[in-house]
């Protein structure tokens, strides 16, 4: 017997008729087409005809549309104060830690002021 399956038949649709390389009509096999697509999809927005300079505050120093005004001037200034004091704190007191009790200091040993 010869076997009816080996013989070219045209592809079928799921409605059972014939495809026409449907897929080929609508360029999803062409690769001009499927660039020309993807082109046009993507395509950015042209340009404004004229880009404007960033503004410039010419104003007052702390006041102004860039943000420093009176409040973040003073949360700057207080957050300064205080990294001063915690930084002085940290230079400090290793060396108060370290002087002799008949000086005022704590007479801590280096391998005791390393612990704290």
């Amino acid at each position: 017997k010869v076997d009816d399956r080996s013989k070219a038949s045209p592809k079928m649709d799921v409605d059972g008729e014939e495809d026409d390389d449907d897929d080929a009509e609508l360029g999803l096999l062409s690769p001009a087409a499927a660039s020309s697509s993807t082109n046009t999809a993507r395509r950015e927005p042209d340009p404004p005809e004229s880009i404007s300079p960033p503004r410039v505050s010419r104003g007052r120093a702390g006041v102004g549309e860039d943000g420093w005004n009176r409040h973040t001037v003073t949360a700057t200034a207080a957050y300064a104060f205080l990294a001063a004091i915690a930084i002085g704190y940290d230079e400090i007191f290793p060396v108060f830690a370290k002087t002799s009790r008949s000086l005022g200091g704590l007479g801590m040993s280096a391998e005791n002021i390393g612990a704290v």
